[in-house]
């Protein structure tokens, strides 16, 4: 709430970006065109590491928290059944689809920096960095149609076990002792 504070008005901003961006015509352009005039205040600070700061040490967490709960499933991994060894198998996979989407936020964070510096300019750029960011919430839904069972067989018809596959597979059943119980 405190960066949006700091934006300016179109009249205030259109000087610096003819300057900034020659090329962009922005008299005949429509649209809203605003922005920060000052990064250096204490609020726009903030709110810029607070953006970029810890996206490298929490997908760096991710990926160690992936490795653990591998290694956790592995030490385990010879003494499970063939069907045990298959879930954990498609567990892995999707733990490791969900730790590769954070690359996008990643990817525009790091883009976003370095137009800040200046060390790279155009406007794929610009558009990488919110693109990167809207293509997250996609993503994520789709593994769950991928390696949730239900959703799986609800939209993928052609993913979903035959009838045969489904009778072949082994039942428990648990049978309850009644006269073990008081009437």
């Amino acid at each position: 709430a405190t960066y949006w504070t700091n934006f300016v008005d179109r009249s205030t901003i259109l000087p610096i970006a003819k300057r900034v961006y020659p090329e962009y015509d922005f008299e005949t352009e429509p649209g809203l065109l605003t922005g920060i005039t000052n990064l250096f205040s204490v609020s726009a600070t903030y709110a810029i590491l607070h953006m970029t700061l810890p996206i490298t040490p929490v997908y760096i967490t991710i990926f160690i928290l992936r490795r653990s709960i591998t290694k956790t499933l592995m030490k385990s991994h010879s003494i499970m059944s063939k069907e045990t060894k298959a879930v954990h198998a498609q567990l892995l996979k999707a733990l490791t689809f969900q730790a590769v989407i954070p690359v996008a936020a990643w990817t525009a964070v790091y883009v976003y920096i370095a137009m800040q510096f200046g060390l790279i300019r155009g406007v794929i750029f610009e558009y990488l960095i919110f693109s990167t960011v809207i293509l997250m919430p996609v993503i994520s839904p789709v593994t769950y149609l991928i390696y949730v069972r239900p959703f799986r067989q609800t939209f993928c018809r052609k993913c979903a076990p035959s009838a045969v596959e489904d009778k072949n597979r082994t039942r428990f059943y648990t049978q309850y002792d009644y006269s073990t119980t008081r009437q």
